[in-house]
């Protein structure tokens, strides 16, 4: 049996969507040499199918280069540091701060390019949906803002010298985060704390540490100020999450190593050469957070199944790093490196609900 030419739709390579066009309905296979029509339910079934694996397509790219995986995998983190911490889940506005802050965030952060590169997947998807990105990127802010504003009215009054204390503990990284990019005075000085490639990935992981780590323990003390958090277990913890998303910093400036180089910029990756980042860069980050993840584990009496789903996540990011020898898309750096962060989180809510 033949099959005779199907013309459903057409896929744009200007805009990248799928654009529907008139469609072949009456689909026609040859039996012999008498031609006979498909049944129209079946051509339907098939149109239906493309279209779905488009929309799937569609809502991938949304969610890897809209930066959802960033707002989903801080949510993520920070369900896991209360029930690893085991305090309190926190108030709603918290998360909704806490997700649609990250996305703006980053959107503002990468901005599209008039000129993408040719490859470039990601920039061209930007550059491609920059008008949409663009309002969203104000109602990220809007909905960011109004979860703020829920969570501090639901917050018990207190003193305005302990307010202004915890206002500025959690204003602390935030402000790092926006050093990060740049803020600069004409004709004074200009802040960037990324230009210096030694200490980049360790700002990062301090802004993500102190979001999803640091706030939800200082948002406990303000609503419950006579309970104690032992500081051992909590510092171990954070020291354990630091490491991990350090590495995965580390890890992700192999991605850039071109532009940075050709910036000037003098990442890990840049300065010593993959082979030496990971011998002596990324394998003590890893050992050293290991060891601060077994005092937290051993601290908190975890069974040995409990143990083995928090060291999970450690070995898996062992494994991704024997596999960043060769070269990879901007696919793989999203989907593996950024979502090991929602595997780490995922291993650890397990690890604290059933270990």
């Amino acid at each position: 049996m033949q099959v005779r030419k199907i013309q459903c739709c057409k896929w744009d390579s200007k805009r990248d969507k799928l654009k529907k066009i008139p469609a072949l309905l009456r689909l026609e296979r040859f039996s012999g040499s008498s031609l006979q029509p498909i049944s129209k339910n079946y051509s339907t079934f098939l149109i239906f199918i493309r279209y779905m694996f488009a929309s799937l397509k569609n809502g991938f790219e949304w969610f890897l280069f809209g930066n959802l995986l960033y707002g989903v995998s801080a949510v993520a983190l920070a369900l896991e540091t209360t029930l690893q911490l085991q305090i309190p889940l926190k108030h709603p506005g918290f998360y909704l701060m806490l997700c649609f802050g990250t996305i703006a965030f980053y959107s503002f952060s990468y901005q599209y390019d008039h000129h993408p590169k040719p490859g470039n997947r990601r920039a061209e998807w930007i550059y491609n949906n920059r008008k949409t990105l663009f309002r969203l990127q104000w109602i990220y802010v809007f909905i960011s803002a109004s979860g703020g504003l829920w969570l501090y009215l639901s917050l018990p009054e207190i003193s305005h010298r302990r307010t202004f204390e915890y206002f500025a503990v959690m204003g602390l990284f935030p402000g790092i985060a926006v050093l990060y990019y740049g803020i600069g005075f004409p004709g004074l000085f200009t802040i960037r704390l990324r230009q210096n490639g030694w200490l980049k990935p360790f700002i990062i992981s301090l802004v993500w540490v102190g979001c999803i780590g640091v706030t939800p323990v200082v948002l406990q003390m303000w609503r419950f100020p006579q309970e104690s958090i032992p500081v051992v277990p909590f510092v171990g913890f954070l020291l354990h999450n630091l490491m991990f998303i350090t590495v995965l910093c580390v890890l992700f400036d192999i991605k850039d190593y071109a532009a940075d180089h050709n910036c000037q910029l003098k990442t890990f990756v840049v300065r010593v050469g993959f082979r030496k980042t990971v011998l002596f860069i990324v394998f003590p980050l890893v050992l050293a957070g290991i060891a601060s993840l077994l005092f937290f584990l051993e601290w908190q009496r975890y069974s040995t199944l409990g143990i083995l789903l928090n060291l999970m996540p450690v070995f898996l990011l062992l494994f991704v790093t024997f596999q960043m020898h060769r070269y990879r898309s901007i696919q793989f750096f999203l989907v593996v490196i950024d979502g090991l962060m929602i595997v780490k989180a995922s291993f650890g809510i397990a690890a604290a609900l059933w270990a």
